[in-house]
C-alpha cells in the first residue's frame, strides 16, 4: 500500500525505477520500521561496517535528515560478524569504497570449505 501526503515546503525524491524495485520497496520500510522500533517490538543494530556507511554520507538514522523516520531511536551497538579491517589494511578512502567492500563480500562467497575452515580458525579474526 503505497499513499503519498502533501506536506508544504517538502518535496519528496523521484521513486526508484523498475529495475530498482527491490531498493524501492527498502526506502517504502523504513517508517514502518521506525515505527515497530518505537513500539518496542524491533531493536536497530549497529556495527562497526554499518557506522562506516555513517562516514560516507550514504546511512539513514540518527535523526541526520529532515522528516528521518529513524530520528530519535537508539542503535544497539554490536561487533560485526566478520573484522574486515582484520583481512583489509589500507588507506581509509580505499577502505570505505563500495568496490573494495563487494570485492571483499565476494572474496568471502568464493571461498570454498577448506579455506572458510582456516579463515574460521584465525585467531586475530576474533
Amino acid at each position: 500500500m503505497n499513499s503519498t501526503v502533501t506536506v508544504l515546503g517538502v518535496q519528496g525524491k523521484p521513486r526508484r525505477p523498475a529495475l530498482e524495485r527491490w531498493l524501492q520497496d527498502q526506502i517504502d520500510a523504513i517508517p514502518t520500521v521506525g515505527r515497530l522500533t518505537r513500539e518496542g517490538r524491533l531493536t536497530l543494530c549497529l556495527s562497526p561496517e554499518l557506522a562506516l556507511e555513517g562516514i560516507k554520507g550514504t546511512m539513514f538514522g540518527e535523526g541526520a535528515l529532515p522528516g528521518d523516520a529513524l530520528s530519535g531511536i537508539e542503535f544497539r551497538r554490536v561487533p560485526s560478524p566478520i573484522e574486515r579491517s582484520k583481512l583489509q589494511q589500507m588507506d581509509l578512502r580505499a577502505y570505505a569504497d563500495k568496490k573494495t567492500f563487494i570485492e571483499f563480500c565476494q572474496w568471502l562467497l568464493d571461498l570454498d570449505e577448506s579455506g572458510a575452515e582456516r579463515l574460521s580458525r584465525w585467531p586475530k579474526l576474533e
